[in-house]
C-alpha cells in the first residue's frame, strides 16, 4: 500500500530490495535524472507502484536517491515492474555492480506524462519532496 515508513518503523529498518545494476534506456539521463536500475528480486513483495524517497548501497557506497517501484508508464508502460532509481550527488557508473535499495517514505503514485519535460519537471518536484522527507525524519544526511 505504499506504507513502507510504517513498515520500517514496525521492522525497525528498511527491507532491502537487493539486485544487480542493469542497463535501462538511458532516458532519465536524457532528462538529466540519470538513473540505476534493479530487477524487482522474485522472492519480494512488490511494493506499492509509485516514487519513494530512497537510501542505496551501490559499489561499495551509500547514497540517497528516490526510487520509482513500476512500469515507468511514461517511456514504456510494457514492461516487466523494476526500481529505477536516482542517486542525490552522484552520475558514477554503477552498471554490473551489486546494490541494495531500501524504500524510506512513499511520495506519490506512479503516473504517466504526457511527455518527457513533463516528467522532467516532476521529477524536480519529487527531488524536493525526497529530500525533505529524508532531512525532516532525521536520516544521515552526509552523503547529499
Amino acid at each position: 500500500e505504499g506504507k513502507v515508513k510504517e513498515a520500517n518503523e514496525m521492522r525497525g529498518s528498511a527491507s532491502p530490495l537487493p539486485g544487480t545494476v542493469m542497463h535501462g534506456h538511458r532516458n532519465g539521463h536524457k532528462i538529466g535524472f540519470p538513473t540505476i536500475n534493479l530487477a524487482i528480486p522474485e522472492d519480494k513483495i512488490v511494493p506499492r507502484f509509485g516514487v519513494y524517497a530512497s537510501r542505496v548501497n551501490v559499489g561499495g557506497k551509500a547514497f540517497y536517491g528516490m526510487s520509482n517501484v513500476g512500469k515507468k508508464p511514461t517511456v514504456s508502460g510494457h514492461e516487466q515492474p523494476n526500481i529505477e532509481t536516482h542517486l542525490f550527488g552522484t552520475e558514477e557508473d554503477f552498471y554490473g555492480c551489486s546494490a541494495t535499495v531500501e524504500l524510506l517514505d512513499f511520495l506519490r503514485e506512479e503516473q504517466r506524462f504526457p511527455t518527457m519535460a513533463h516528467l522532467a519537471n516532476q521529477l524536480h518536484l519529487d527531488k524536493g519532496y525526497a529530500l525533505d522527507r529524508i532531512e525532516r525524519h532525521c536520516y544521515n544526511v552526509t552523503s547529499l
